[in-house]
């Protein structure tokens, strides 16, 4: 399991792609549910910085260092990391320690 949350994937131009099965008999299982709940309330705090946006000049500022490129493995971000994106003239600063912060566990293929 690596830890990834929109605003961390978004402010390095990636795309969050998640691997969510419906049972036999179409319903979604109780983690399921959980995790696209807890996505749908931190896009409604957030998602006026992560739709339509494109990575700005700078994908982040703070004490957590990238280690090889923007899309190398990270350490979880602390209260004075900001990620950012930019929608025409705006440059959205995503603040961990200013925003609810919802970190999704999920598995990379």
């Amino acid at each position: 399991m690596h830890s990834h949350s929109p605003d961390r994937i978004v402010s390095k131009n990636g795309n969050l792609l998640m691997d969510i099965a419906l049972r036999a008999d179409g319903t979604l299982d109780q983690e399921a549910v959980v995790l696209l709940k807890g996505m749908g309330q931190w896009l409604k705090v957030n998602g006026e910085g992560i739709y339509g946006t494109r990575p700005y000049a700078v994908f982040g500022e703070g004490p957590t260092l990238v280690q090889g490129s923007h899309y190398a493995a990270m350490a979880e971000l602390t209260a004075r990391d900001f990620r950012f994106t930019t929608k025409g003239d705006t440059v959205f600063a995503l603040i961990k320690q200013f925003i609810s912060m919802l970190t999704f566990g999920l598995s990379l293929v």
